[in-house]
């Protein structure tokens, strides 16, 4: 009892009182913070999970970004010109798509192509040699005949280029047939003639006999002398 008496705090009872009281203001202080603490933790939560819907949304607009920037590569020219290109070139793709099932009739040999790659000319038309392991080169190398046989193929694929509100009902050749062989005529004629069956109008312009014998009927201009012509229509 001695011992405890002489090492016992000395502390009145309003000390004893007072650190009670500052212990209890301590215990709501931390209480609060401890509140605080869990409703920052729940804010951090919604807040993460907001940026992981915002993240998901900048990949898809990040995608739609890059497509629209692809666009406005190819077409996106202040005058319009890169997007002429743009649709005609998809035009040409397609016309020589039909021209080409046409061309495998009329000339096996030959394959059409676009010229890609060529700014100064997107427009331009190569044919491929497929007998020369597909050798390509302008079109201008080819033989009267043979010229001729691909411009056929791509009126005829003209023919086949229509949509719903443009029909292509007529075609009209000038000449050139007297540039092909027997065998390349009948099947430029068989080719004609098919056309014909799809409810096609075909006009040629020839000198060449017997060519008018493959057509219902014949336009003829008969020459009256000093710069007069009759013209005479003779249906088969």
């Amino acid at each position: 009892l001695l011992e405890h008496r002489r090492t016992r705090p000395e502390r009145s009872l309003e000390d004893v009182e007072r650190l009670a009281g500052e212990t209890v203001e301590q215990r709501k202080a931390l209480d609060r913070e401890q509140a605080e603490i869990g409703a920052r933790i729940i804010h951090a939560r919604t807040v993460k999970d907001k940026l992981k819907v915002l993240s998901d949304q900048l990949v898809g607009l990040e995608e739609e970004g890059r497509v629209w920037l692809q666009l406005g590569e190819l077409i996106g020219s202040a005058d319009g010109k890169s997007f002429r290109n743009f649709a005609q070139t998809y035009t040409l793709d397609l016309l020589l798509e039909h021209a080409n099932v046409h061309l495998a009739e009329l000339k096996p040999r030959y394959r059409l192509e676009r010229l890609c790659g060529d700014a100064h000319d997107p427009l331009g038309i190569l044919v491929v040699d497929q007998d020369m392991g597909d050798d390509r080169r302008p079109v201008n190398t080819l033989s009267g005949g043979e010229t001729f046989l691909v411009s056929l193929a791509l009126a005829l694929g003209l023919s086949s280029l229509q949509s719903h509100r443009v029909r292509l009902g007529s075609l009209f050749i000038d000449e050139g047939f007297g540039a092909l062989d027997s065998a390349a005529l009948e099947i430029a004629l068989s080719a004609l003639e098919a056309l014909q069956l799809q409810d096609r109008q075909i006009g040629i312009i020839s000198h060449i006999d017997g060519l008018a014998d493959h057509f219902p009927a014949e336009v003829r201009v008969l020459p009256l002398g000093a710069g007069a012509s009759r013209v005479e229509v003779v249906g088969r």
